[in-house]
Parts: C-alpha cells; sequence; structure tokens
C-alpha cells in the first residue's frame, strides 16, 4: 500500500483517506485476508502500534524539507508550471530504487503522479489497483496521468459511480477493470449521546432553538457562502446555524472567502456559532443537538462522509444533487435541491420547509437510516469484504 503522504497511515492526525486505509488494516487483522507492507510518512506512533499482518515503511521528511517544497511549488503556480514536487514521493521512489519489495499487489490510495515511477521500477507485469478517491486537478491527478493508470492498472477502484463515471468520461479505460468500492464509517455505534442539555447549553443554545448544522471545510465548494445567503434570507427568530469546520484542514485562519461568509452574518450573528474544526469522536455531540443537518456542496462530491454520518445517526438532511452522494440514501433520504445558479433561493426555500414540516422531514430520515444500515456498502465490515471482492471476483 502506497500512501499519498499527507498524513500518516495509521490514521493518528485524521485524514479522509488515511482513515479508510486504517480500516484495511484493523479489519485485515481479524479476517487475515492479506499479508499488508504500507508505505507512509514517518511518525513516532507506528512504532507502538501492535500490526501483527502489517508491515510499515516509513519516510521521514524534515520540517525545512516541507518548507522548500512548499516554497517550490508556490514559485511553480506563480509561473503557472504544471508542477506538484513532493519531497515525501522523492525519497519513496528512491527507497523503493535501493530496496524493491516483493508483492502480490501495489494499492496507490490516491497518489496518481508517483504511479510513472512505481511503474519504472515495478514494470507493467505488477498487478497495479489505484484507489480514487477525488476528481481530478491540473498537478496531482491530470488527464495524461489517469491515461497511464488506466491503461497499466490491474483494478481501478471509486468510492462511487458517479466518480467511476467521471473517469470513463475522460479516459479510455476497460470496464472490466473498474469496481465501485464506497466510503465507510462504524456502524455499530448508532447510539447519540444523548446530554443534549449540556452540548446546547456549551454553546449558549435554548431548548427552543431549532439548530441548522453544517459540517466541513469554510471554501468555495463546499457551498459555506451560499448557505450564509440563505440562512440570512430566514425570518424565524429561534433558527440557529452552527458550522463545525476549519478553513483549511484543522485550521481556522482568517481569509478572504471567510470574510465574505461572516459578512452576510452581520444582520443576525448572534444566531450563528462558528466551532472551528471538530475530531470525528466529538461530531456525535453535535449530530445529537441537530435539527436538521445541512450540505450545500457546489462541487460534485466524489462521495460525501456528512451525508452518510448524519443518515447513520438519524438525522434529517437536506442537500444539493451532488455527485456520489445521491448514491448514499434513496431519493425519499433527504430533501434534495438542485445545484444550480439558483442554489440560494433553494436552500432558502429548503430551510424554511425543514423549519416547518420537520415531522416530515424526519420520516424521509428513517428511510434514508434503514438504507445505510442495511444496504451491506458502507459498514467498516463491509469495507474490507468489499475491497477483497472487487480484487478477487
Amino acid at each position: 500500500m502506497i500512501t499519498s503522504g499527507f498524513a500518516p497511515v495509521p490514521a493518528f492526525d485524521g485524514g479522509a483517506v488515511e482513515c479508510l486505509s486504517t480500516v484495511l488494516l484493523d479489519k485485515n487483522e481479524k479476517k487475515a485476508r492479506y499479508q499488508f507492507i504500507v508505505c507512509t510518512i514517518f511518525d513516532k506512533r507506528i512504532d507502538e502500534s501492535e500490526y501483527k499482518l502489517t508491515k510499515f515503511i516509513q519516510i521521514y521528511v524534515g520540517r525545512l524539507e516541507k518548507i522548500l517544497e512548499k516554497i517550490f511549488n508556490k514559485i511553480c503556480r506563480l509561473f503557472n508550471r504544471p508542477k506538484n514536487f513532493s519531497v515525501y514521493n522523492y525519497k519513496l521512489i528512491r527507497y523503493l530504487l535501493k530496496n524493491k519489495i516483493e508483492a502480490d499487489y501495489i494499492l496507490l490510495e490516491n497518489s496518481m503522479d508517483i504511479f510513472g515511477n512505481i511503474l519504472k521500477i515495478y514494470g507493467p507485469e505488477t498487478k497495479y489497483i489505484f484507489h480514487l478517491h477525488n476528481d481530478f486537478n491540473s498537478n496531482s491527478k491530470s488527464p495524461e496521468m489517469a491515461d497511464l493508470v488506466a491503461e497499466n492498472c490491474y483494478r481501478l477502484l471509486f468510492v462511487s459511480e458517479y466518480l467511476k463515471r467521471r473517469f470513463q468520461s475522460i479516459v479510455n479505460v476497460d470496464d472490466k477493470k473498474c469496481r465501485v468500492l464506497y466510503n465507510c464509517t462504524d456502524l455499530e455505534n448508532l447510539v447519540l449521546d444523548d446530554d443534549i442539555v449540556k452540548h446546547r447549553s456549551s454553546l449558549n443554545l435554548k431548548n427552543e432553538d431549532f439548530v441548522f448544522l453544517y459540517v466541513g471545510r469554510i471554501n468555495e465548494e463546499k457551498g459555506t457562502l451560499e448557505l450564509a445567503k440563505a440562512f440570512s434570507n430566514l425570518n424565524i427568530s429561534n433558527a440557529k446555524l452552527v458550522i463545525c469546520g476549519g478553513t483549511w484542514g484543522k485550521e481556522f485562519r482568517s481569509n478572504r472567502y471567510l470574510g465574505q461568509v461572516q459578512k452576510e452574518f452581520q444582520c443576525n450573528k448572534n444566531n450563528v456559532i462558528f466551532t472551528g474544526y471538530i475530531d470525528v469522536e466529538v461530531m456525535t455531540q453535535y449530530y445529537a443537538l441537530a435539527d436538521v443537518v445541512v450540505i450545500p456542496s457546489i462541487c460534485n462530491e466524489a462521495f460525501g462522509m456528512v451525508m452518510l454520518e448524519a443518515s447513520k445517526y438519524g438525522c434529517p438532511v437536506i442537500a444539493t444533487k451532488s455527485g456520489g452522494m445521491m448514491e448514499i440514501v434513496p431519493p425519499n433520504g433527504a430533501l434534495w435541491i438542485e445545484n444550480n445558479s439558483n442554489i440560494v433561493t433553494g436552500l432558502t426555500k429548503a430551510l424554511n420547509y425543514a423549519y416547518y414540516n420537520i415531522r416530515e422531514m424526519r420520516i424521509k430520515t428513517e428511510a434514508a437510516q434503514k438504507y445505510v444500515v442495511t444496504c451491506g456498502k458502507f459498514s467498516e465490515e463491509d469495507y474490507l469484504n468489499n475491497f477483497w471482492l472487487c480484487l478477487e471476483e
């Protein structure tokens, strides 16, 4: 398994892809399907882990190296050079050139820009598996790179049918190579933290307040500004909006976009709460106090973990018709709005509808929760089984 090097695996520091990779390793410890060799960025906590069926190859990247990498890539962007240099990738390739590790499969977790070098080391006869977690971009996932991946991989794994179709619309690829491996979540514990009074009081929320919850990064593609405009259009005195998320990863720093979002709330700033980044294990508290979860993405989501998490806990959801998100629940499992130029109007109407028709929203939630829990696609136990089927069927 070749990880991207952004964060360590096991996922001590979170990260969507890293957490999914960790699920594979953890469930494999119980099922003993594979012997994993994981290439990951260095983290001293890895040495304390107790995996019996996984060996870790750690690539150390120093602080100064990370700074120089950022400077180099920033200069390339300023001069419009399609370059995305990674010290981690460079050191990993050097390691593999010196220590060619024998493997039955080489699984690349979302790392398309390193594939050409891996191909040179291991040759075309190796069984490569590429696991695509998000859409194309100009540097690390270009159509040219995708062509190389499609031509030489034994299997291509996608987190949704939407992402699979998107890939096939750009790259000429044999459909027999393509499989969908949906993201997963823990479906064994579906009980929300029940101390709602305590959580509400910690945010200065009253019992009569109706809480809309937004979970995710505060940036353009997530539609945070559009949600801010729609919420400001409401004329409901006890409606509150709780925004859980940072501007980048765990950071919550002022920037132009955050300033635009906050400006929209000048007239009703007492009804809006910014929590900053919230750790995954604490998010149950926020889903518990939410009356409705809002997912206003204006991009086409490759998957949509917030939809999955909200639905498993039985939270009513308002969401845009966005990419792979529509595959997670049945059509009647959420209040869907069109993802178009009228999104603010659509969101405003949906927020109003949810407030005045909360019983109907909860009926939608029952359908969504039942599907998520029983369909056999989204549990952590399903994840290793479905991964195995993708490779071996």
